[in-house]
């Protein structure tokens, strides 16, 4: 997610995100190439692709381990298969897209450098309130900063910022890709990708053994009871690359995704001459022979297992402390769960709890791939788009959404709803008095044209029946044709979804009543928002691209809305930088978490990078603007990190340094704001430091720092 993070640690993984990305860059550019063109006609009458029913994706639990094993091997066979068929394949296949709450501070124990403390301070943007998400930099009551830098966590004593200073940098052993602050446990939660175990090639009962990488994802756990003094008082290892994560409390969940490559039973001569056989059938469409050669694979792959029991396949939890395992738990076959449809891969999703008070670890797991996760306080909801159940030239374009219980100490799996088209990001999710609301676009392809794709929108609600599944109970259909989803916030009894082709259509949904959603008004602007943020009630704060009538233009576009009238959304007010010759984007368009508003303030803070190739001007830094719902936009100001590279880079001997020159390799991503009483700053984060301003003085610095060997980082550009 953009809001959910793809944190991968392994050589497979990488290549599967790049995919990943290359093909919803390719859906994105097709669909808006195909809608410019195609006109106001309605989507293709002549489309017949296949539907998958609702009872073949919804999950069983496994009655035993050989039948867990059995349904491996399905798998795999399905995925030699699916190659062959894939080689035969003489048209494109349609790929699916893949697709500042302020948290209650608790009592922190211990004291930084400074004697003030803030009396307010912004926290991570996240989607639902109560569910906190990772982030690169976590702030505590004391105004205390810590950050995930690389591959160690530093703790500064930012408040005042005038005494500013680093207190503490602890090394952990790999990649942190975001940290979590749990104040009540005294606890900072590192989720750390380990640096990469290569294993040798000569088999042993394990499967992992097969497997040139090992995925691991590291959660350490670090005492902060002495914000000066961090240490880390234990490491829970976990098998698999890290999907998601939440924190709800003291619960930390953990969304992981495990494959397990089936190519090392093909690598015999044997099987390699079935599969050519198979290739051959499947061409000849001779289904006898096909049923023959597929049964021929499975018995070969069985005999090719060195494993009695599936258990040998599942993921393992070590609890270590100082590098010594303490405790381990391993999955039992009794908590997965599968599909009843043959997948065309072998990849398990696990769901992990973790206590962060006493330590205690449960979970749960299911067959399948999912990289689309939401949560509220007590549920999960994982999103499998059907391009990953199994290989069919004709699939319908449809998405499972496992639900999750996460309300007691152990996750369950609950039921499974099945949806038409696929979701953009988890800000198409939203689950209010049990009942799941989901946003979806639907690519159409004419089974007699290829080339002629349309596309169309849905809005659907969903409620848990009685038979482990996900009924839909209402639904908005078919509306902006020819359009995708943008961006969606689904926020209590009313909805907002923004579409997009040449214009940006605000579309506003009544949701009071599950059983009959409706579009209650739209609003058609030039460029198109790619997140929503609510301030209050009655209006939109929101980021995108700006346009004109012929499409999408070249800069950042801020917008505040007036929703206060479901039927008649208002744009109160735009803002986009000054560059008619240039171009601007913003890390905020695909990260909400360096999206922040501070209501107290009034102020929004975003990362802003902007070039004008005329003037030979480039600046990366913070754009600030004051929000204000009656009057509208206006620019603050703008900080940069300039002066802290020419800190890091230039020789003060050296007058002739050129630091604007260097200014590009600091790049902020991340704000945050702290007041004491009348006194309010913003803290601005780079890659190499942290810069604090007053909110009525942005061009003057009030206190700065350098990250510890910020260069040791970046030694490529020295």
């Amino acid at each position: 997610d953009p809001s959910d993070r793809i944190i991968v640690n392994d050589t497979h993984g990488v290549a599967e995100v790049e995919m990943r990305l290359i093909a919803y860059w390719l859906t994105l550019a097709t669909s808006l190439l195909l809608a410019s063109c195609s006109g106001d006609s309605p989507p293709a009458q002549s489309v017949q692709q296949a539907e998958t029913p609702l009872n073949q994706v919804a999950l069983k639990q496994a009655a035993s381990c050989d039948e867990l094993k059995q349904k491996f091997v399905d798998n795999w066979v399905e995925n030699l298969l699916s190659g062959q068929r894939f080689l035969d394949l003489q048209t494109t296949v349609p790929l699916n897209a893949p697709t500042v709450e302020v948290f209650a501070a608790d009592a922190l124990s211990g004291t930084g450098a400074g004697d003030a403390i803030p009396d307010d301070i912004s926290q991570t943007n996240v989607q639902e309130a109560g569910v906190d998400e990772a982030d690169s930099v976590k702030t505590d009551a004391l105004g205390n900063l810590y950050i995930a830098q690389h591959d160690r966590l530093v703790v500064a004593d930012a408040f005042p910022p005038q005494s500013m200073n680093i207190l503490a940098t602890l090394p952990l052993d790999g990649h942190v890709s975001g940290i979590y602050l749990a104040e009540s446990d005294n606890l900072v939660a590192a989720l750390v990708s380990p640096r990469l175990q290569v294993l040798p090639l000569p088999a042993t009962t394990a499967i992992a053994s097969y497997m040139p990488w090992q995925q691991k994802t590291d959660l350490v756990l670090i005492d902060i009871s002495d914000p000066a003094n961090p240490a880390a008082s234990k490491t829970i290892r976990i098998d698999g690359s890290l999907v998601s994560s939440r924190r709800i409390g003291s619960k930390l969940l953990l969304v992981q995704s495990i494959y397990l490559n089936p190519w090392i039973y093909a690598s015999s001569t044997e099987v390699q001459q079935i599969l050519d056989a198979y290739r051959q059938a499947f061409v000849a469409d001779d289904q006898i022979r096909i049923e023959e050669l597929q049964a021929q694979l499975h018995q070969r792959i069985l005999d090719r297992l060195d494993f009695d029991q599936a258990e040998e396949l599942l993921p393992v939890w070590q609890t270590l402390v100082n590098g010594v395992e303490q405790q381990r738990s391993q999955l039992g076959c009794d908590e997965v769960f599968l599909p009843e449809i043959d997948l065309d891969h072998n990849q398990l999703l696990t769901v992990t709890s973790v206590d962060l008070g006493s330590g205690d670890i449960q979970h749960v797991a299911a067959i399948g791939s999912g990289w689309i996760t939401y949560a509220s306080e007590n549920d999960l909801f994982i999103v499998q788009s059907g391009l990953n159940w199994w290989w069919q030239r004709d699939q319908h374009q449809q998405s499972a959404i496992h639900h999750f219980s996460i309300a007691g100490d152990k996750p369950a799996y609950v039921s499974t709803g099945l949806v038409k088209g696929f979701v953009n990001n988890a800000f198409s999710l939203s689950y209010y008095r049990d009942h799941l609301r989901v946003a979806t676009t639907q690519n159409l392809w004419n089974q007699a044209d290829r080339g002629d794709v349309r596309s169309t929108n849905h809005l659907f609600v969903l409620a848990d029946n009685a038979s482990a599944g996900m009924d839909v109970v209402g639904a908005v259909e078919n509306y902006a044709d020819n359009e995708r989803i943008f961006s969606a916030r689904l926020l209590g009894e009313r909805g907002f979804v923004v579409t997009f082709r040449q214009v940006d259509p605000l579309f506003s949904f009544d949701l009071s009543d599950p059983a009959n959603p409706f579009i209650a008004g739209e609003l058609k602007i030039p460029g198109f928002s790619t997140y929503m943020h609510p301030i209050g009630d009655n209006h939109l704060l929101t980021i995108g691209r700006d346009g004109d009538a012929t499409g999408a233009g070249d800069q950042v576009a801020v917008k505040l809305f007036d929703v206060s009238d479901l039927a008649s959304p208002v744009e109160v007010d735009s803002y986009s930088p000054d560059l008619p010759d240039g171009y601007s984007w913003s890390q905020a368009g695909w990260d909400h978490h360096a999206f922040t508003y501070h209501d107290p303030a009034q102020m929004l803070a975003v990362p802003l990078s902007s070039y004008n190739p005329l003037a030979d001007e480039f600046f990366m830094g913070i754009l600030v603007l004051n929000v204000d719902v009656s009057g509208g936009l206006s620019l603050a100001g703008r900080i940069d990190h300039d002066d802290l590279a020419q800190q890091l880079i230039c020789d003060a001997a050296d007058p002739g340094c050129d630091a604007p020159f260097f200014g590009w390799l600091a790049r902020p991503t991340r704000s945050i704001f702290m007041t004491e009483n009348t006194d309010s700053y913003l803290y601005s984060l780079s890659n190499i430091g942290v810069k604090a301003v007053a909110t009525d003085a942005l061009d003057t610095t009030a206190g700065s720092l350098l990250l510890p060997d910020p260069k040791a980082f970046y030694d490529f550009y020295f």
